[in-house]
């Protein structure tokens, strides 16, 4: 592979290089060059994951196959969560794989063996049988971050971690640290310093006061005193006393019920690596080549926690606006002046669609993208969907914006694809007097640039994305980053669109966004 990676760093060079000229007709072809040249080095390589992705399911597989006769020899227990990580990677890489050695693995017992001696026979072979299975995955990483080719690292390393959620080396890579049995990133690790510990119903707990807790007590950490969870809830119903939970990324504040504030901080932690990992070629520099820090593949370079206003009802949203900003018909909003989010507990799509105006905000410090395309990426990831335990984006089933394309679409009411890229002001868009045809329809687009074809565009959109994002497109349109024509884009839309709103219909539903 080494001839690919070669090609890929130097379609980034030239890339670079051409970038940083005023546009000729001479620059821009080699400006286009440089983007197929680059583009054909980044499908092979994710092509060659893809490909390899089974192969490297089926090592794994006959590896772990292996660790399990001896897990029967050495009495190893069918809860045993190395294991489970073990099955839980070939799986994510190939169920079909993964069956066999789910069959075997609930034939061993429920409690492993108290004999020491077959304890640390059986933790040695864990350690070289892990090693082997992981080998193929890590290399592919290491391959594809030299290539700076940030999806495959990005989805390598995610398999890696799905195999050895302890993997030590690989969390200490990615800033975090062990204590107990959760692993912390920096933030959130210098409030354990302090004997804290996080619970995933009740947030920040006194580590060493976890009896209390089951009795029914609460500590609340901003009034320094114990207290029942109910009497807590009622003393920051008001805004002069809302509660502030801070996790690693975001710190989550406001008069919702300490519950919804908990909730929602687990969901867009979860989600806030989601989105790091669909839209991973976003957060690198245009331009750059190389090795991207891990770190940055994963948001876990430092920046101040994304804040994020819940308020208990509707009216309460609406007070915690600031001063000369309307809430309109508005379910929640990212204001860009304060850089924050705000909503009020329940609106769970539209925290995961404002959210996502928040991070791309932040991590470019500004949005000069056209308004179909940042509210289109936004519309994208709101519908998240948990299957097997992860959380996925673009799930149709879950966005209420695209299951109401289908239906425009079908009644002939959606916008033509000309007429949504045509609103590129972002006063335009917030002023329209059709909000609920916009969202969707620029939702569709999205859509079709992430999910179409097998993916096809998404490396390509992402990077138009982040340069319209940073003001660094210079003139150049969508469908040129894609490597087509007008025309050409045109018409695979129109052959997408035509899958796409196959399905049964949808009920009525209504949009809730709207954005600062």
């Amino acid at each position: 592979m080494r001839w690919l990676l070669l090609l890929v760093l130097c379609c980034w060079c030239v890339l670079s290089s051409a970038l940083t000229a005023a546009e000729t007709p001479a620059k821009s072809a080699e400006w286009a060059k440089a983007r197929e040249q680059q583009r054909k080095g980044r499908q092979s390589l994710e092509k060659g994951a893809a490909a390899d992705r089974l192969e490297r399911a089926t090592k794994a597989a006959k590896v772990i196959a292996d660790l399990l006769t001896k897990a029967v020899d050495l009495e190893a227990c069918r809860t045993d969560p190395d294991l489970l990580g073990l099955i839980a990677g070939v799986r994510l890489l190939s169920p079909e794989a993964a069956e066999p050695l789910t069959v075997t693995l609930a034939t061993l017992p429920e409690q492993p063996t108290t004999d020491a001696k077959k304890l640390k026979s059986w933790a040695q072979v864990l350690e070289v049988k892990r090693k082997d299975a992981l080998r193929p995955t890590e290399k592919l990483a290491q391959q594809a971050l030299a290539a700076g080719v940030p999806a495959v690292a990005r989805d390598c390393v995610d398999q890696a971690l799905t195999f050895w959620p302890g993997h030590k080396d690989l969390r200490r890579n990615l800033g975090m640290t062990l204590v107990g049995d959760r692993w912390y990133g920096p933030h959130d690790l210098e409030l354990t310093k302090l004997g804290l510990a996080w619970d995933d119903q009740l947030g920040w707990i006194v580590a060493k006061e976890r009896a209390r807790y089951e009795k029914g007590e609460y500590f609340d950490l901003q009034e320094k005193t114990w207290t029942t969870i109910a009497a807590a809830n009622a003393m920051h119903a008001v805004a002069a006393r809302k509660w502030v939970i801070q996790r690693e990324h975001v710190q989550v504040q406001g008069t919702a019920p300490l519950a919804d504030l908990i909730d929602t901080a687990n969901r867009l932690e979860a989600f806030y690596d989601r989105v790091f990992a669909a839209y991973s070629g976003f957060f690198v520099k245009s331009g750059k080549q190389g090795d991207p820090d891990l770190k940055l593949l994963f948001g876990m370079l430092d920046h101040p926690r994304l804040v994020v206003n819940v308020a208990k009802d509707k009216a309460f949203y609406r007070q915690s606006l600031p001063p000369m900003v309307q809430a309109g018909w508005s379910d929640g909003m990212f204001i860009s002046s304060t850089k924050e989010s705000y909503f009020y507990s329940g609106s769970t799509e539209v925290i995961y669609h404002e959210f996502t105006h928040q991070i791309l905000h932040i991590f470019t410090g500004d949005d000069r993208a056209p308004a179909w395309l940042v509210e289109g990426a936004a519309v994208y990831t709101q519908g998240p969907q948990f299957a097997d335990g992860r959380m996925r984006l673009g799930q149709v089933d879950c966005n209420s914006h695209l299951r109401m394309f289908i239906k425009q679409e079908r009644q002939g009411q959606a916008l033509t694809l000309a007429k949504i890229m045509s609103i590129e002001d972002g006063r335009a868009w917030g002023g329209s007097a059709t909000p609920e045809l916009n969202y969707p329809a620029a939702g569709a687009v999205v859509q079709f640039c992430m999910e179409a074809n097998d993916r096809r565009y998404r490396a390509d959109f992402i990077d138009y994305l982040r340069d319209s994002y940073r003001g660094e497109t210079r003139g150049y349109k969508l469908w040129e980053y894609l490597g087509i024509d007008y025309s050409a884009f045109e018409t695979q839309y129109a052959q997408w669109l035509s899958d796409f709103i196959k399905p049964a219909e949808e009920p009525e539903v209504r949009a809730t966004h709207r954005k600062d």
